[in-house]
């Protein structure tokens, strides 16, 4: 019974970092706006999860409950992720997608308090696991329906012509992977008869899923990848450099990076990197100038700069 307060406990954790982390988010924005929607389904749905396993050992009854808590707010989440990806990709039929999936979750509320999709709860080993009620069919296409169009979406909307797009379309994809196949991996053991939770990997990967959107949506996600990968090349590189020679180098992998990260883009570079655009701009030119004869570059900055 140990490990049932183990689970509530790990439960809590999450949602106290998706807290926290919802109070990093400083942008007003309708992208936000679904951001923020989906965090608090999950922060609903850690709740949930820490009260039903904290109290089932003494009141199954209410940990019921608290269990029908948690599989409505992951209708709840579905709806959130199909806005959240459907703002992400800027579809043009976002707003009726997001409507019919929320129309969808409304309609599973309804059928789940009428006994339909769940019929009760057990036991089984250190979890609890749903019985399945006459139409929890529904509940498994309904989860399956948000995966599939959300990595569907995600991965067309990789090629967008739309840099932005482009850019916020992998990192969600990223992000999203890992809640995707522990639904995946639960729905498919729980089809071929095993009876599986996701009470231990869900957990981690929501938080996982919320802190990668988080950094992105501050803009933090590109600093954080574009130091990684100079870290990564000096690593490579340690046994053939001077220590003398470090910090020249240093800055100079930092602004030729940026400058490939924002495609010779010299705001944006500076912004990423926090340079004033004249300091960025002689150090642009000392390490990383604009070929003379790229076309498409020098009228770029012409229309930038």
């Amino acid at each position: 019974m140990e490990m049932f307060y183990i689970f509530g406990f790990i439960a809590l954790l999450a949602a106290i970092f998706k807290i926290i982390i919802l109070y990093q988010v400083v942008t007003d924005s309708p992208l936000t706006s679904a951001l923020n929607l989906l965090v608090i389904a999950l922060i609903a749905q850690n709740c949930f999860e820490f009260l039903g396993y904290l109290t089932y050992a003494s009141d199954t009854v209410f940990s019921g409950y608290m269990v029908d808590g948690v599989l409505i707010s992951m209708y709840a989440v579905g709806a959130s992720v199909v806005m959240l990806v459907m703002r992400v990709c800027q579809i043009s039929s976002g707003k009726l997608i997001s409507s019919v999936f929320a129309g969808l979750a409304g309609l599973l509320v309804v059928l789940h308090a009428s006994g339909l999709i769940v019929s009760g709860y057990s036991q089984v080993g250190y979890t609890i696991i749903s019985e399945e009620g006459p139409l929890y069919a529904l509940f498994s296409l309904y989860l399956l329906s948000v995966v599939g169009l959300a990595l569907v979406t995600l991965i067309r909307s990789r090629h967008s012509k739309v840099r932005e797009i482009r850019d916020r379309s992998r990192v969600t994809l990223m992000a999203i992977a890992p809640l995707c196949l522990v639904a995946v991996g639960v729905i498919g053991f729980r089809a071929i008869g095993f009876n599986s939770s996701s009470a231990l990997a869900m957990p981690f990967a929501s938080t996982l899923f919320v802190w990668v959107l988080m950094i992105d949506e501050r803009g933090d996600y590109l600093r954080f990848k574009l130091k990684w990968t100079v870290l990564t090349k000096l690593a490579l590189r340690a046994s053939d450099i001077k220590l003398s020679s470090w910090n020249m180098l240093i800055e100079k992998m930092l602004i030729e990076e940026a400058m490939r990260v924002c495609h010779n883009n010299k705001s944006e570079a500076a912004r990423l990197l926090g340079l004033n655009k004249t300091t960025f701009h002689r150090k642009a030119e000392r390490y990383a100038p604009v070929p003379e004869n790229s076309t498409l570059a020098t009228a770029n900055l012409q229309v930038i700069d």
